[in-house]
């Protein structure tokens, strides 16, 4: 019977206690530095989307641009999909991420408009 108080402290306890956070693996991009390779692709993917470029040299050119964009950013293509596998399976913090591309995007947007 003295044990009751001492079970039911522990119960409570463990019940309460919010679970440890994950940490990143090494090696995952972290989230300010993702939200900017993200913004960056979502612009070379933009220009594909629009034919930017044409033919079959339009192909080249945007292997090019991903592999500049990737060294502009210190990673590199594998880096970068392993960090989104990682993201993918935490998804509230890439939902983070994704906002701060949307707004960094409409930024971007914006200065555009404003100079035309």
């Amino acid at each position: 019977m003295r044990f009751w108080p001492f079970i039911l402290a522990m119960v409570l306890v463990s019940c309460s206690s919010e679970e440890p956070k994950e940490t990143k693996p090494q090696g995952i991009i972290e989230g300010e530095r993702m939200t900017d390779l993200m913004v960056d692709l979502q612009q070379v993917e933009g220009a594909s989307n629009l034919k930017y470029f044409q033919g079959d040299t339009g192909q080249i050119n945007y292997a090019i641009l991903y592999e500049t964009m990737f060294e502009k950013h210190g990673t590199t293509k594998a880096v970068f999909d392993s960090s989104m596998a990682w993201y993918a399976v935490h998804p509230e913090e890439m939902e983070v991420i994704y906002d701060r591309v949307i707004e960094e995007l409409m930024k971007v947007e914006a200065a555009e408009t404003s100079q035309n």
